[in-house]
């Protein structure tokens, strides 16, 4: 599987078709393994302050 990377900005909308994508990706289920292990309650924080401070700098 190859990565795929864009950038979006909050005044771009999706497509139909992005948001056909979108809708199936949210009844999938989450698959953790030792690559992906689920995240504690404090590194979710931490990736939500990391955000913030990320949108501050773009915007």
């Amino acid at each position: 599987m190859e990565i795929i990377r864009k950038k979006i900005t909050q005044t771009m909308k999706p497509t139909e078709a992005q948001r056909e994508e979108i809708r199936i990706a949210t009844k999938r289920t989450l698959v953790f393994d030792e690559d992906s292990p689920k995240l504690t309650s404090e590194q979710l924080e931490q990736m939500e302050e990391y955000a913030r401070k990320q949108r501050g700098l773009m915007g």
